[in-house]
C-alpha cells in the first residue's frame, strides 16, 4: 500500500486529519478512554499543562475558555486532538512521520484500534479537506483501505 500513498505523506507544510463523523457522546466518552490509553500524554489548556478532564464532554466544554489539547505519540506518529466539537472526534498528524510501510502500518493498526473503539468508520484526509480521503477504516468489515480522493482501493493493512 506504501507505494500507492507514498506521495500523500510528503511533506508540504500541511497536516494530515483524522476524522470520526456522526459522533455522539457514547462514541467520544469510548475514543477518550482508548486515548488516554496511549503512552506519554500530555494535556494543555490554552497552552499550560492541565489536569485530567474526567470525560470527553468535560474536554469540549473547556474551549469556552481556552484550546484543550491532547497530544501523544505512538509508533513514532505524534498526533493531537483538539475536541473541536461535540459530534466530530478530529485529530492530526505531520505527514513526514509516515516514512515507508511499517509507519503506515502503524497508522492504520491506530485508526482500526480508533474506530473499534469509538464504533465508527474513521478517515485519514490533508488538512481542512475530509474530501480529500487519504486511508478509511470501514468498521463493518473492520478493514483499513487506501481511499484516494473518493476511490477506495482494497487493500489490506
Amino acid at each position: 500500500m506504501w507505494l500507492d500513498l507514498r506521495q500523500e505523506f510528503e511533506e508540504d507544510g500541511a497536516l494530515r486529519d483524522i476524522y470520526a463523523t456522526e459522533v455522539d457522546e457514547g462514541a467520544w466518552e469510548r475514543a477518550y478512554q482508548f486515548l488516554l490509553a496511549q503512552p506519554g500524554l500530555v494535556f494543555r489548556v490554552a497552552g499550560e499543562e492541565s489536569l485530567v478532564p474526567p470525560s470527553a464532554m468535560a474536554w469540549i466544554r473547556l474551549h469556552e475558555t481556552g484550546s484543550p489539547l491532547l497530544q501523544f505519540k505512538r509508533g513514532g506518529i505524534e498526533f493531537a486532538c483538539h475536541f473541536f466539537c461535540n459530534d466530530e472526534i478530529e485529530l492530526d498528524f505531520w505527514p513526514q512521520a509516515i516514512e515507508g510501510q511499517e509507519s503506515l502500518d502503524d497508522l492504520g493498526l491506530f485508526i482500526s484500534e480508533l474506530g473499534r473503539a469509538a464504533r465508527r468508520d474513521i478517515v485519514v484526509t490533508h488538512e481542512n479537506g475530509p474530501e480529500l480521503r487519504i486511508l478509511r477504516y470501514d468498521l463493518a468489515l473492520d478493514h483499513v483501505v487506501a481511499s484516494i480522493g473518493t476511490r477506495d482501493h482494497d487493500r489490506a493493512k
